[in-house]
């Protein structure tokens, strides 16, 4: 809600944090929309998030959680 808020005003960067398993891009345990936190970023423009942002996180195991 606050970068749909926000993205068409602000130019913003955001630092991104995810688990991640082995830190150079192998395992995918980071990605977010088509990303990899630790090879990619971790700061990222709203201009290359995705529409999935904001919309689930990655629990310890890898495994997507959707957020209510």
């Amino acid at each position: 809600a606050v970068l749909d808020h926000y993205r068409e005003r602000v130019p913003l960067q955001l630092l991104l944090e995810r688990y991640m398993k082995c830190g150079m891009g192998l395992c995918g345990s980071c990605e977010i929309d088509g990303l990899l936190v630790c090879k990619d970023g971790p700061v990222f423009t709203t201009d290359q998030l995705g529409p999935s942002f904001g919309t689930y996180k990655r629990d310890k195991t890898g495994r997507l959680v959707p957020l209510r």
